[in-house]
């Protein structure tokens, strides 16, 4: 090999040794700078994660811890519904995650006949059984539906107590918000780290009180379902006569009421139509009587001559 092209090749692997020293700094400062970056903002969130983020003051601890509560208590929320539903998925022996509409249809199939009504007054709940009717229902049927209807109104309760709270959580969060620069003072990246998670519960917050909203609707509904299968399910078959309800005595020092009568409408006497009266005639207008024309005078005769005078007259010898 030439010595000419040996020295070119020692130079240029100096020169990229060279290089390699200057850029290994650079590109570790960048790659530091990058992660830094990420660490603050392109991390995710971990109360989006519906994981408990503690930032390490009291104030912003409590918070988020709050916060987690809430998502913790929405994640049981499936179970809680299979909970209330189960005494009754038991007895109609159901599967344990048949839907709603399942459980309310086989309720309804599994009643007989007889006139029956699921009473609620609060959080009480009863199967009522008309005067005087008879039904041969199972009994263990009807005390589920009881046992069930309860659960479910007691949920719903506890639901509707929620968006107060969520709202004043919400509050909080945001008066922590303006105080983070002060309360993480000195801390790096801390307060940046702090506010993105605190936006982000503010997020989880809305959500959360939304999807309260329509658990409650759901845990109503599924009470109403249930007392329209309790009634159509046991109505009286077509063709039975209808019950008869007691006698009750009439109170003492209240005159009795006599059973009430029945009375015939009197018929309605039919109104004939009348026949408008006839328009009078219309009457001639009197035209005033048109006067003849005149008739022209005759014309005067001609006068006559004067007769000649005797003693005028010329005596012509």
């Amino acid at each position: 090999m030439k010595p000419e092209r040996m020295g070119d090749r020692r130079c240029k692997a100096a020169e990229e040794t060279r290089w390699k020293v200057l850029w290994v700094p650079i590109l570790t400062a960048t790659a530091l700078l990058f992660a830094a970056g990420c660490s603050v903002l392109g991390s995710p969130s971990k109360v989006r994660a519906g994981q408990l983020y503690a930032p390490g003051s009291a104030r912003y601890d409590a918070y988020f811890g709050e916060v987690h509560a809430q998502q913790v208590a929405q994640a049981n929320w499936p179970d809680d519904r299979k909970s209330t539903r189960k005494p009754l998925v038991d007895v109609l022996k159901l599967l344990p995650d048949a839907d709603d509409g399942s459980i309310v249809q086989a309720t309804k199939d599994r009643l007989s006949s007889g006139i029956l009504r699921l009473d609620v007054q609060g959080t009480d709940v009863h199967v009522v059984e008309a005067a005087a009717a008879h039904h041969d229902s199972p009994r263990d049927v009807l005390a589920a539906v009881e046992v069930t209807a309860h659960g479910e109104i007691e949920r719903a309760k506890k639901l509707s107590d929620l968006p107060p709270r969520i709202e004043a959580l919400a509050k909080t969060g945001r008066e922590l918000e303006d105080h983070i620069a002060q309360d993480f003072a000195g801390n790096g990246q801390k307060p940046f780290e702090v506010r993105e998670e605190l936006r982000a519960s503010y997020d989880v917050l809305l959500s959360l009180s939304q999807s309260v909203e329509r658990e409650r609707k759901t845990a109503d509904q599924f009470v109403a379902d249930l007392g329209r299968a309790v009634s159509t399910g046991s109505e009286v078959p077509a063709g039975a006569p209808p019950p008869v309800l007691p006698k009750t005595k009439p109170t003492k020092g209240t005159p009795a009421s006599k059973p009430e009568v029945a009375t015939k409408p009197a018929p309605v006497a039919r109104i004939e139509p009348v026949a408008p009266a006839p328009r009078p005639a219309p009457v001639a207008r009197a035209e005033p009587p048109v006067a003849p024309a005149p008739k022209p005078a005759p014309a005067p005769p001609p006068p006559k001559p004067a007769a000649k005078s005797a003693d005028t007259e010329v005596f012509n010898p």
